[in-house]
């Protein structure tokens, strides 16, 4: 039997603030605590979206459950499409004010939607950006610790700020729709921060927050976690032709265009280096192939702001797969200036 979407919500559904979308697969085990930290919310306005991709587990099951005890919960069953297009379909169906994206094998606590709303709505803002504490795999929502209203402060100026995790942010729905800004199918790792940069360049002001709102999960399935093949490289490749086709199209702003070069791209190739950690000596050597491609062109610009990041990826091309913590000591402008005229010349 096709998993197609074979649910919709009904239209005349009442409208939610918000709509908390959780794309799942193949993670019955963390469900229930995923769904009952959305049914302990001290804010109540909500309506929660599942969408379960192909799981081959007991997990439609448990969605089909947690949807008979609350009309808010909405689950869609489609063919296995990949965590973006997952959202996706849930972000199409979603009728909040405001959307926020939950891993199905993280959990939210229990003042996060409060907190998360109230920003959003005092500031008059389309993005806020919470913090996050780590758990282990074995953690129950039961043994969660509260978190009290914590500092704010109002960012407009992204200059020094990177695109960060889909599950850190809360969006105002009608701005995500305005500039048609979706998760990239296909593309895994790598889609939230794609799907980051874009709200980051098309955003003014935004919120960042150090109040908890999520219980990030070590688990078993965390993409983090698992090693690296050629999929996963070629998910970095198209990430990459991503970045450089927004700087050709004129799709970033001329205002942001230093610090697209000087903190995304950088910042994205470290990351990229760190995920591929442990990989074979063949994938390391086509990785570094890469790399050298965008360090010597126009699109990267080695900078004091992300110099870890740059100093990561220059000793990465020269056969150094991690970076001495003495390379992060005092001042680095001489060996930034070396990196700097060498680009060019390997």
């Amino acid at each position: 039997m096709s998993n197609k979407i074979n649910k919709l919500p009904p239209p005349s559904r009442k409208k939610a603030a918000v709509s908390v979308i959780v794309a799942n697969y193949n993670n019955a085990k963390y469900l229930r605590d995923a769904f009952d930290s959305i049914l302990f919310q001290t804010f109540q306005d909500w309506e929660a979206i599942i969408v379960d991709d192909g799981s081959t587990d007991n997990s439609r099951e448990i969605i089909q459950e947690y949807a008979q005890k609350d009309a808010r919960i909405i689950p869609l069953f489609q063919d296995n499409a990949g965590v973006s297009a997952a959202r996706n379909a849930g972000f199409d169906v979603a009728c909040g004010e405001f959307v926020y994206f939950l891993d199905s094998d993280d959990c939210l606590t229990p003042t996060a939607l409060e907190v998360l709303y109230n920003l959003a709505m005092m500031n008059n803002v389309n993005l806020v950006i919470g913090s996050f504490i780590r758990v282990e795999e074995d953690f129950k929502i039961r043994n969660f610790p509260t978190f009290g209203h914590d500092k704010w402060v109002v960012i407009d100026n992204i200059s020094k700020h990177l695109a960060t995790t889909a599950w850190e942010c809360f969006y105002r729905r009608d701005f995500l729709l305005q500039h048609n800004i979706r998760f990239y199918v296909g593309m895994r790792p790598g889609q939230d921060v794609l799907f980051s940069t874009c709200v980051l360049l098309a955003i003014d002001r935004f919120i960042q927050s150090k109040s908890v709102i999520v219980y990030y999960r070590k688990s078993e399935t965390s993409i983090v976690l698992q090693l690296p093949t050629n999929k996963s490289l070629d998910s970095f490749v198209m990430f990459l032709k991503e970045l450089i086709r927004m700087l050709d199209h004129g799709l970033v702003p001329k205002e942001k265009i230093k610090w697209f070069k000087r903190n995304v791209i950088p910042h994205f190739l470290f990351e990229f280096i760190r995920s591929i950690q442990g990989a074979d000596k063949d994938l390391l050597n086509k990785a570094r192939k890469i790399c050298r491609i965008c360090y010597n062109s126009k699109y990267y610009v080695p900078h004091c702001n992300k110099l870890r990041h740059c100093i990561g990826i220059y000793l990465f091309m020269h056969g150094i797969n991690s970076v001495p913590r003495f390379f992060f000591k005092g001042n680095n402008k001489i060996l930034l200036n070396y990196m700097r005229f060498s680009r060019h010349n390997m």
